[in-house]
């Protein structure tokens, strides 16, 4: 009887084994809603220079330039990663660089969520 339950057992661990590796096939290429995605050609278009415009159109005493886009994640419409230069707009102030972090609604509407120094 112990034998059985033994056989038995292996026998359960190697089916549950064979269906999660069935189940991941091909799913190298699927995008997880909600988790970042690196994008390869971080080029910044027309359409994204557009965007970023618009989320920062408000902001005072720091330009921002984008200079390449990091990552995006799907959401609720979509977040955006743009590493940029940020240039304080006082005389002989230096330039760094900056994460900008920007959602973009459904609807187009836009805003930032979050600016960190570049470390």
């Amino acid at each position: 009887m112990k034998e059985l339950k033994k056989v038995l057992t292996v026998l359960g661990v190697v089916l549950l084994v064979l269906t999660v590796s069935a189940c991941n096939v091909g799913k190298e290429d699927v995008d997880i809603v909600g988790g970042w995605e690196t994008v390869e050609d971080g080029t910044i278009t027309p359409e994204l220079q557009e965007l970023f415009n618009k989320a920062i159109e408000e902001l005072d005493g720091v330009d921002y330039t984008p200079i390449k886009l990091l990552e995006t994640q799907v959401v609720a419409g979509t977040n955006y990663k743009f590493l940029c230069d940020a240039t304080v707009t006082s005389p002989g102030a230096g330039t760094t660089q900056a994460i900008v972090t920007i959602y973009e609604d459904l609807q187009g509407n836009v805003e930032i969520l979050d600016i960190q120094d570049a470390e």
